[in-house]
């Protein structure tokens, strides 16, 4: 599994870190913090999994700038 530190996102979802495919929505999340959510992915038409670290703190800081 590949944690992804910057991707492609979109509302609509991401881009899959190997085939550029959009992946709708993560096939499960899980609150690890305070300020920290992980989302893992699959891609259906490559297969690859992929973890991406969202901190709620820096995503706030960089949107109220």
């Amino acid at each position: 599994m590949t944690t992804a530190r910057i991707v492609n996102c979109s509302p609509y979802g991401m881009e899959c870190t190997i085939c550029d495919k959009l992946v709708i929505a993560p096939t499960w999340s899980e609150y690890v913090s305070k300020h920290e959510v992980r989302h893992f992915w699959f891609c259906e038409n490559c297969g690859h999994d992929i973890e991406t670290v969202i901190n709620l703190k820096k995503s706030y800081e960089l949107s109220s700038s």
